[in-house]
């Protein structure tokens, strides 16, 4: 029996614009400790890794020094302001629920692979509606390894039944692109996500600019693995 096409999904960036919320909450923080707000492109590099590593750069940039205590009563302070307010922050991209319908039609599997704890990824993928196109979520706490290590990659096609001469990974960022790399997975990145760089020189295979190309982008890299 043939294996099913798998695709597995970046989060913040990829599926959902979620900067709105991730930054007003970091400015939030800020301002309780008598700092002004920073702005979209002063962090918007450290969005696909996390929570802590966001808050590392605010830190940083707004020249404020913590020790590790206080460092992780900062984030709580942000897992909780966040979590209230993610969902009414973020949006899914244009195009992605038809393109999900579609695949969903279509006999693909589908999964996601986000630098988010688990539980949060899961709320958020429940809160706007899509969690019924997902097999798996994995978090960076999945399994205590995070991307850009392939671990999380290899994690999340177990669980979701798939293999990796059958998947394609698609993503945002620098660490999504090398994540993909190191499983052995071709990728497609977005050029509306958080990268640090033009979406065109993550070393992508393919680079899309809205959802309604993915299915063309697919096709194509499914045609060149398939004659490979």
């Amino acid at each position: 029996m043939t294996a099913r096409m798998s695709l597995i999904f970046d989060l913040d960036g990829t599926l959902f614009d979620t900067a709105p919320g991730l930054m007003q909450t970091m400015n939030e923080l800020l301002a309780r400790r008598d700092c002004g707000p920073l702005g979209l492109d002063d962090i918007k590099a450290r969005l696909s890794f996390g929570a802590r590593a966001i808050m590392k750069s605010a830190l940083e940039q707004s020249g404020l020094k913590v020790d590790a205590d206080a460092l992780e009563e900062l984030f709580r302070e942000f897992i909780t302001h966040y979590s209230a307010i993610m969902a009414a922050m973020s949006a899914p991209y244009p195009g992605l629920i038809k393109a999900l319908e579609q695949f969903e039609d279509d006999g693909f599997l589908m999964g996601v692979c986000t630098n988010r704890f688990e539980k949060s990824a899961s709320a958020l993928i429940g809160a706007l509606g899509v969690e019924k196109h997902f097999k798996t979520v994995i978090g960076q706490d999945s399994i205590g390894i995070a991307k850009p290590d392939p671990a999380p990659v290899f994690e999340t096609l177990d669980r979701m039944g798939g293999a990796v001469r059958q998947a394609i990974f698609i993503g945002d960022s620098e660490v999504d692109v090398a994540a993909a790399r190191a499983a052995g997975l071709p990728v497609i990145a977005v050029s509306f996500g958080y990268a640090g760089v033009p979406a065109r020189e993550l070393g992508a295979d393919m680079v899309i600019d809205h959802f309604d190309e993915l299915e063309e982008a697919v096709g194509e890299l499914i045609s060149l693995r398939c004659r490979a």
